[in-house]
């Protein structure tokens, strides 16, 4: 993505301010670490941190103030808070997507609507204890809950710095 092309959908970026990083651009204020890989369109704001592990694929956008900290592999879309991160007895689960509708665990990166088809048998194939079934269980509930949350509570289209208010319940 050239400077140009940040500009778009960064209005008003200064190339002073802004440095590559992979094939994406951060923010001079913001803490990437090296070993972090950026996608073609991805952007990191300012104070944004994304730490050791983290990919962002094209068209990734992190606003101002989000703090990636865990190894994530996150998908297109504007992420103006960090991605629900579920640790978990056998492998970490997490939004891979803003909308919450694409959910990784371990190495595996299907949509919300499969994992609630398939979790047992995905635990079963793996060995998973009964308890351990039901705890991922639980995950994906608690993942399906949050996505029609964010359904639910529409931002607007505008949204810079991570403060936009829902138009239904004027929250922030």
């Amino acid at each position: 993505m050239t400077f140009e092309e940040l500009k778009q959908r960064v209005p008003g970026a200064n190339r002073n301010e802004w440095h590559q990083h992979s094939l994406g651009w951060c923010h001079n204020t913001s803490c990437v670490d090296e070993s972090v890989f950026l996608g073609k369109g991805a952007i990191v704001g300012p104070s944004a941190q994304v730490w050791k592990g983290c990919n962002l694929a094209g068209n990734t956008q992190i606003l101002g103030g989000v703090l990636l900290n865990e190894p994530v592999n996150l998908f297109e879309g504007v992420w103006s808070q960090r991605p629900v991160f579920v640790h978990g007895s056998q492998f970490p689960m997490y939004q891979a997507r803003p909308d919450g509708r694409i959910i990784t665990s371990g190495c595996m990166t299907r949509p919300l609507e499969w994992w609630d088809e398939h979790v047992e048998r995905i635990a079963e194939a793996y060995q998973y204890t009964f308890l351990q079934c039901q705890e991922y269980r639980v995950y994906i509930e608690m993942f399906k809950a949050l996505a029609d949350l964010s359904k639910e509570c529409a931002y607007g289209d505008e949204i810079t710095d991570g403060s936009a208010r829902c138009a239904d319940c004027d929250m922030r």
